[in-house]
Formats: structure tokens, C-alpha cells, sequence
């Protein structure tokens, strides 16, 4: 039976115990684990073929994608891809191979993040979401 005590803080409150550069801490709902970077989504719908613009970054700063995931209409044979700067990030040719793609991709000051229908006819569709960080 583990020990109730270590489990809890000194006001009783139920803890979760981690590591952190080798020290053991405790994590509760009155002392939450620490965030770390904090990421903005974006989103978009595409129909039919063609790119268009996802993010563009502000003026001086840059992206970092941190995450991708496509979703293609079940029928859907062709390809749908993320851009940053112009270059394939991520690409799905078929919806199964759809899910979420954690990653660390950093653009240059400028560069915008893009989507792109590849061959899609007029009225097949993918769904883009991107976490990413402008800095």
C-alpha cells in the first residue's frame, strides 16, 4: 500500500509527484504543473484545389510549427499538404493516413504557413489544423 502521506502536501491536498532536472516535485491543483510553450491553432477548411494562405506571420517575427493533422473526405484519393515558406512540411495522400504529427518545423522572419489541395476536383475537401508558435 503506498504511503498516503507522500501522496499529499502539507495542507492534504492530493498530489502527483514528478521529476524536474532531477528533483522530485509535487504537482496539485493548488500548484499546477508548469506550462510550457503556449500554442496558437489555426484551421481551415479547404475545397476544391489550389493553396492558400494559413498564417502569415507578423512583421519581423517568424513561425515554429509544432503539430499538424489533416483530415481528407473519406473518398478523397489525392494529396493535401502544409507549406512553410514554400516547402512541404507535412503531405497525407489518403484520409487514413489523417491523425496528428507532433514536429519542430522553423520558418524564416516572413515566411508564411500554407495549405494546399493537390488535384482535388471542385468539391472534395480537407480539413487543416496547425499548432505552431510566432516568435
Amino acid at each position: 500500500m503506498p504511503n498516503e502521506q507522500a501522496l499529499r502536501d502539507d495542507n492534504r491536498t492530493p498530489t502527483v509527484l514528478y521529476e524536474e532536472n532531477g528533483e522530485v516535485r509535487r504537482v496539485s491543483v493548488l500548484k499546477p504543473l508548469p506550462a510550457g510553450e503556449h500554442f496558437l491553432t489555426a484551421a481551415r477548411e479547404k475545397m476544391g484545389g489550389g493553396k492558400e494562405d494559413l498564417v502569415v506571420p507578423a512583421l519581423g517575427k517568424r513561425l515554429i510549427v509544432k503539430g499538424v493533422a489533416i483530415a481528407q473526405q473519406p473518398d478523397t484519393t489525392q494529396g493535401a499538404q502544409v507549406l512553410l515558406g514554400g516547402r512541404v512540411i507535412h503531405k497525407v495522400w489518403v484520409n487514413d493516413q489523417s491523425g496528428y504529427v507532433p514536429m519542430r518545423q522553423e520558418g524564416a522572419v516572413g515566411e508564411k504557413l500554407e495549405v494546399q489541395n493537390v488535384a482535388f476536383q471542385g468539391s472534395e475537401r480537407a480539413f487543416y489544423v496547425v499548432n505552431y508558435l510566432e516568435v
